[in-house]
């Protein structure tokens, strides 16, 4: 398993201009999000049955390393709860 310090410093970090774009979009039984920017690319439906969260789905369009698209795993773990429930305490992160 890599960690962070087995990726070399980009001796560039902090100069020029980071873009990103975030893209949200509701339908009546889902939402697409989309993130891009300059080494990601991803899209993810949340879909609902107008209680719960029901489905998630996940498209890795572009990532720079090989661990990126095991992202998502850990957002699966969030199916269930009421919609409008705050996910604060119902989505964690793990080391």
């Amino acid at each position: 398993m890599s960690t962070f310090n087995d990726y070399p410093l980009n001796p560039e970090y902090g100069e020029g201009c980071f873009r990103r774009h975030i893209r949200l979009r509701a339908s009546e039984s889902e939402v697409l999000a989309e993130l891009e920017d300059h080494h990601h690319a991803f899209r993810l439906t949340l879909q609902h049955d107008g209680q719960q969260l029901t489905a998630i789905h996940a498209e890795t369009l572009r990532i720079p390393f090989s661990t990126c698209p095991g992202a998502v795993e850990p957002r699966r773990r969030g199916l269930g709860p009421a919609l409008g429930q705050r996910l604060h305490g119902a989505v964690r992160h793990r080391p």
